[in-house]
């Protein structure tokens, strides 16, 4: 496992894991930024193995954090070619966490803070996406997807004082995806900046205890007794 890997931050980890939640920092954070709400998820999820990962890049005053990669921000959007290294090195790291505690793609979520949510919605466009729960805590795609295939959930939290990214382009991002039939949610808080505010950390533990993936749903349904004479709209 690449040596970053040693820093990131076990939140919880019991004996055997039935679920992997996996948090992605912002732009010159560190794992510690995440710990308020990995430990609400920790609290959720007693069963939940919770790491916050840190970012690979140190900035040239390493008090100021790491970051995921380098780019140029125009209109809250990143250069989508300077995610590229960022994605390959998180990819084997995420693999590894899966490997060490057994829990599957489908048992993983993954939330991502800013940069850290732009790169946990682009590993969704993956051939093999890493998790099948994705959180975007003020943060957008690098550039607007123009095909989406992903199974699993997308939820986009946003605040609506945000002045990293606004709001409108969040909205875009998920407009797009749903009109690909992806399963999504997106809500604009109204009062909140680019922050990992409280509000932020209630609604992801709403998310990812109340809302059924599409697939799993649809899945469960035709396995139920009469499941043939079923049809969902």
């Amino acid at each position: 496992m690449p040596k970053t890997a040693s820093m990131d931050l076990l939140i919880q980890n019991p004996p055997t894991p039935a679920q992997l939640i996996l948090l992605l920092h912002g732009e010159g954070g560190k794992p510690q930024d995440m710990a308020p709400l990995g430990r609400a998820l920790s609290a959720a999820f007693p069963q939940a193995l919770v790491v916050a990962m840190q970012a690979p890049l140190a900035r040239s005053d390493p008090h100021t954090g790491h970051t995921w990669f380098h780019s140029k921000v125009e209109l809250g959007r990143s250069n989508p070619a300077d995610l590229q290294p960022a994605l390959n090195q998180l990819a084997q790291r995420i693999h590894a966490h899966q490997a060490n505690s057994g829990v599957s793609t489908q048992a993983t979520a993954l939330i991502g803070f800013g940069q850290g949510a732009t790169l946990a919605l682009h590993s969704t466009l993956l051939n093999a996406p890493w998790a099948d729960r994705v959180v975007a805590l003020a943060g957008a795609f690098a550039q607007r997807p123009e095909a989406v295939r992903y199974l699993g959930s997308i939820h986009f939290l946003h605040g609506k004082e945000d002045a990293i990214t606004h709001w409108k382009t969040v909205m875009q991002d998920a407009y797009c995806l749903r009109d690909h039939g992806v399963d999504m949610t997106a809500e604009i808080v109204p009062l909140v900046g680019h922050e990992l505010h409280t509000r932020f950390i209630d609604k992801t533990l709403e998310r990812l205890s109340t809302h059924v993936s599409k697939h799993l749903f649809e899945a469960a349904v035709a396995s139920a007794p009469g499941a043939e004479n079923t049809h969902i709209q």
